[in-house]
């Protein structure tokens, strides 16, 4: 089902409308064609997905891709093999084929530094491999095995997120890397945690919260959600999302779908407030399909129609707030004004994970699924960036009385930064930069209680609530 704009649907109404009061059948006939190529011209995407045609490719849904810059990157599938593409795709090298390995999950910290996951055993036939995680120490050559953490063993693994805090070592700007891995579909649910770069982890059984987890997105060592869903048998789960603050110690559920037959599949935040998560169906009964979407930092969620046609959605992938993809076992759906239309775009059959790297002039996308394909942009849609600017800080509550905040093009040297109590007391606390956008500031001086931040700019306000005070799930 193709969904069009409403300029184009308006364009396209005029045109029908004058159809009954031509009498010339030539002009009659002239004038069908026209609207139906605006009916047409509505189904084109925006952007162009091309087909890496020397991409691996194994005759099945492949599972993870995952760039550190536009160039670099790996891709993993459940046969076992993990390949490395130095040039954008165009070449790729094998680096492991490990039979009996279900790879379903790949990240990297650095080049050299990266994680591969393994769905585990007693799931998909074929699978013999007990072990969940991989890690490698130089580039993906070699690969070694985690089997020592603290904790209760983890059957397999669908999901990697890496978070990066800042903050300032020795007056240098540096940040603090927490890596986060958890798993699986059908269940079990479980979230493995490391806090010095891989070297030593610990894991946590979630089966109090959900049963299966699909996908994990962490925006800094505290902050994050798990993906997933109900109950491991399919007919009786829900698609659920959970949300900590205090880096998954404990959890709080922020959406649970009213339907059975599903679960979340992938997330995907183009902002701190902004993130969209597909709700992937297997009720054969009912054909409409959803995208879960919040806006105000993941805190609740609405669903957002994505087609009547049945389709099964996997991965999800959103440059701006606005301007996205989602892929199906059959297709890929574009939106380019926040999920209100959708329109067919051209991204290959079960893609099942869509990766962006914002570069320099615009951005680079991957998606795997059956096959890999690309999209390039140099700056088509990106000045939204910088145009919808807005306020975050984090963390909020906030406890460990160091407040990050973040805006588009921060100017330390020149923005003021109010906080303000409840009885109007205005405090104007002393700013450290951290990067271009980001600046920190002291709470240790503030009692518990709630605030309002203020940041000025260009005779503009922009506000945010700030709770100060013990977290609490």
């Amino acid at each position: 089902m193709i969904y069009t704009t409403s300029k184009k649907n308006n364009t396209m109404k005029k045109l029908l409308f004058l159809l009954p009061a031509i009498r010339n059948p030539f002009t009659k006939h002239c004038l069908l064609w026209i609207s139906l190529l605006v009916i047409s011209q509505t189904s084109f995407a925006q952007y162009t997905w091309s087909k890496l045609n020397s991409a691996p490719y194994n005759g099945a849904k492949q599972d993870d891709i995952f760039f550190i810059n536009k160039d670099t990157g790996w891709s993993v599938n459940g046969s076992g093999y993990i390949y490395r593409t130095n040039d954008g795709g165009t070449t790729w090298s094998t680096q492991l084929h490990k039979p009996g390995t279900f790879f379903r999950c790949v990240g990297f910290v650095t080049d050299s530094l990266g994680f591969a996951g393994n769905i585990g055993t007693n799931y998909f036939p074929g699978v013999t491999d007990t072990v969940s995680l991989y890690r490698t120490s130089d580039g993906g050559n070699t690969w070694q095995p985690i089997t020592n953490y603290t904790g209760p063993r983890v059957k397999g693994l669908c999901a990697i997120s890496i978070a990066k805090t800042p903050y300032i070592n020795r007056g240098n700007l540096d940040h603090e890397v927490t890596i986060y891995a958890a798993g699986r579909v059908g269940s079990p649910a479980f979230l493995m945690k490391s806090t010095d770069k891989g070297q030593t982890w610990t894991s946590k059984d979630l089966s109090a919260y959900c049963a299966m987890i699909t996908d994990v997105h962490f925006f800094n060592k505290d902050t994050g959600f798990v993906f997933g869903g109900t109950s491991g048998d399919i007919s009786s789960s829900s698609a659920k999302i959970l949300y900590t603050t205090n880096g998954g110690e404990t959890f709080s559920a922020v959406y649970t779908s009213t339907r059975t037959y599903e679960m979340i599949w992938k997330a995907s935040f183009p902002s701190r407030k902004t993130g969209y998560a597909t709700v992937l169906s297997y009720d054969n009964g009912n054909p409409n399909r959803y995208v879960a979407k919040t806006t105000d930092g993941g805190l609740t969620w609405t669903e957002v129609p994505l087609t009547n046609s049945g389709r099964k959605e996997f991965g999800v992938g959103f440059i701006t707030d606005s301007i996205g993809w989602v892929g199906t076992d059959a297709t890929g759906y574009e939106t380019t004004d926040g999920g209100t239309t959708w329109t067919n775009t051209t991204l290959g059959s079960f893609a099942n994970k869509i990766r962006l790297v914002k570069t320099a002039n615009g951005f680079v996308a991957y998606a795997i699924g059956l096959n890999v394909y690309k999209l390039s942009s140099l700056t088509s849609g990106i000045g939204e960036l910088t145009k919808n600017k807005s306020l975050i800080i984090y963390p909020n509550p906030n406890a460990a009385k160091e407040l990050f905040i973040e805006f588009e093009n921060l100017n330390a040297n020149q923005a003021k930064i109010e906080v303000i109590d409840l009885q109007g007391k205005v405090a104007t606390p002393a700013l450290v930069k951290i990067d271009e956008k980001t600046t920190k500031i002291d709470l240790s001086g503030f009692a518990a209680g709630t605030y309002t931040v203020k940041l000025y700019e260009n005779g503009k306000v922009y506000t945010e609530k700030l709770i100060i005070g013990e977290v609490r799930p």
